[in-house]
């Protein structure tokens, strides 16, 4: 995995994201844990009924409540010469174009 240096809270990222969806901004909820893991407990209980894969599980609440991903990019930057100079913003266009090309969006 490569990373971009700008470092953004998911909040962040999430209102980045609004504009490719033909929003604003998006509202940011904190749940209490004991919900989300029981939401997640649902969402993998329909998917089990309906044979279908969920966006909300047991494992992207484990990856939410991780807190913070960051890592340093300038090593593989480096060893990998590979460095972009395209804003995050443009980078998640480009990301968003792409699932949309491939109708996954």
């Amino acid at each position: 995995y490569l990373a971009h240096p700008k470092a953004v809270t998911f909040p962040e990222l999430a209102d980045m994201s609004a504009p490719l969806f033909g929003r604003q901004s998006v509202r940011n909820v904190v749940l209490p844990a004991a919900l989300c893991w029981m939401l997640a407990g649902a969402s993998e209980a329909w998917g089990f009924l309906t044979r279908r894969s969920t966006f909300l599980n047991f494992d992207k609440i484990r990856e939410a409540r991780g807190g913070s991903w960051v890592c340093r990019t300038d090593r593989a930057a480096h060893e990998l010469q590979v460095a972009s100079d395209a804003s995050l913003e443009k980078q998640l266009r480009q990301t968003y174009d792409w699932y949309v090309e491939r109708q996954w969006l």
